[in-house]
């Protein structure tokens, strides 16, 4: 895992607003910042592979309150959990068009019971976990279009990171996938009760 240095990430923002606006960056500002310099360690896990079915193309990474972990294999079309020392604790779905079953999952988040919600942009639907693992259901995605992040709200809704005509959007939705309301611009909008995210800034 790794934690963002607030001050770096801030300073590298100054240059991006300053060349933005046309004016020019200060000296010790006007460079790239390295990855050291923006994020440091802050912890190291193992993860134990699957000899059938290794872990492939990792995307989203998040840990529920009891230290179970979730990640999705892109390529493998599944989800891992892991407990916090890195063993894997079971693979759930695979490739297909059936329940519980992803074409291209993007996504994998936990929400305040321990449900796992994942975002298949293919099947344009969240399928929805049970804490012990267990298909549920699948909430179908109205107008979402290309989205690329989300998080679930504590009303059933979804809050998704999504692009429009080359434009970052918040786009909020009922629990029945059907928009309800889009934030412009994203950056001056974190959703309440949700911890602020880099992809929301």
């Amino acid at each position: 895992m790794i934690r963002l240095r607030h001050t770096a990430a801030l300073a590298a923002a100054s240059v991006l607003l300053a060349a933005c606006d046309g004016e020019s960056a200060p000296p010790e500002l006007a460079r790239i910042a390295e990855f050291a310099e923006v994020y440091e360690p802050a912890d190291t896990i193992v993860l134990e592979q699957s000899d059938s079915m290794p872990l492939i193309l990792p995307a989203t990474w998040e840990a529920r309150a009891d230290g179970v972990h979730a990640t999705v294999d892109v390529e493998e079309g599944n989800v891992r959990l892991f407990r916090a020392d890195g063993s894997l604790i079971r693979i759930l779905g695979r490739k297909g068009q059936g329940p519980g079953e992803f074409s291209f999952p993007l996504a994998a988040h936990w929400d305040a019971a321990g449900r796992l919600h994942v975002l298949d942009l293919d099947h344009m639907h969240v399928a929805i976990f049970s804490p012990a693992g267990e298909f549920q259901r699948a909430v179908r995605l109205g107008k979402v279009g290309n989205a690329y992040d989300f998080a679930p709200l504590p009303d059933g809704g979804y809050l998704f990171l999504r692009m429009d005509d080359a434009q970052e959007l918040l786009a909020r939705t009922d629990s029945a996938g059907r928009i309800t309301r889009t934030f412009l611009p994203i950056a001056d909008y974190v959703p309440p009760g949700l911890r602020n995210r880099e992809a929301w800034r």
